[in-house]
């Protein structure tokens, strides 16, 4: 029997046939980035604004293929841990936002999609900021104790924004930061100082919302 009739017979008894065929399928358009990144920022969105990107269908073959899950009465679809790990794998977005409630991830949804195309392209994770920052910190100081003592600052007294995002200043006309942060009820001044903590160490202007 030739090597290749044996690799044959092995895909197609192990099933391997069915999963190349299934990755064939589905090709990652332009507007797929877009619908994932809202997902990958944001943990919550509603259908209504995924259509506005994507077709009725392409929300369907989301939806069987478990990348969003329907959760609540609203429309309200959940970024799942199988989507995480497909745009970690097919796009190199390996630090998805880790869905919160309903009402936490709403305040975000809403800012993300009222950002222009440009904006939601620049927008980072929660967790990319977070690591940004830590990186930064290791190459702050040539002295290792400095270096020590402010990761334990950064790590005691900030705390990342949900997502940054990036603008043109009307006014200079320049590029410019800013870190958006959806304010619940339960926050204390302690973490909104955080907040602002951390929006400065990272160079970003801060945003906050209730909704």
């Amino acid at each position: 029997m030739s090597k290749k009739k044996s690799n044959q017979q092995w895909k197609f008894k192990t099933g391997q046939h069915l999963i190349k065929k299934e990755e064939e399928t589905f090709k990652i358009r332009y507007t797929d980035k877009q619908a994932l990144k809202a997902g990958y920022v944001c943990g919550h969105v509603k259908e209504e604004q995924l259509l506005t990107i994507i077709t009725p269908n392409r929300l369907e073959t989301y939806k069987k293929k478990g990348f969003f899950k329907e959760v609540g009465r609203d429309g309200d679809l959940k970024f799942t841990k199988e989507a995480r790990k497909f745009v970690a794998h097919h796009l190199g977005w390996e630090n998805a936002y880790i869905p919160k409630s309903i009402d936490h991830d709403s305040i975000l949804n809403k800012k993300f999609f009222s950002l222009s195309l440009e904006e939601r392209e620049s927008t980072k994770s929660e967790s990319e900021v977070r690591n940004e920052l830590m990186e930064k910190a290791f190459f702050t100081n040539e002295d290792s104790q400095q270096t020590d003592d402010y990761i334990k600052f950064l790590e005691e007294q900030t705390s990342p924004v949900d997502f940054t995002y990036e603008r043109v200043n009307a006014e200079t006309g320049e590029v410019e930061c800013v870190g958006f942060e959806a304010v619940t009820p339960n926050y204390t001044a302690e973490e909104r100082q955080m907040k602002h903590n951390f929006a400065y160490h990272y160079g970003c202007k801060l945003e906050m919302r209730r909704s």
